[in-house]
């Protein structure tokens, strides 16, 4: 079950989708599964959200957080220092 918060208008609205099991054929890569991804990422774009879509790799090699600031705050954002 999935449900998009309430937001004031004129906010940004962001959705991040984590796709796991790509590789082990689960819910995400099958067909009523992918189905029910498609409705619900296309019923979040009809109420204003920008969709990021990802995976595991996204997030641990930052890609991920890299779109998510981007979109909130702009493309020219410099890169995230290394953590040590």
């Amino acid at each position: 079950m999935w449900v998009l918060p309430d937001n004031p208008p004129g906010k940004q609205l962001l959705l991040l989708e984590v796709d796991g099991g790509i590789y082990s054929g689960g819910r995400h890569v099958r067909g009523a599964g992918y189905e029910k991804d498609c409705e619900k990422l296309n019923l979040a774009a009809v109420e204003g959200y920008t969709v990021l879509r990802v995976t595991k790799k996204h997030l641990l090699n930052g890609d991920a957080m890299r779109w998510v600031r981007q979109c909130l705050f702009g493309k020219d954002l410099p890169e995230l220092p290394e953590s040590q």
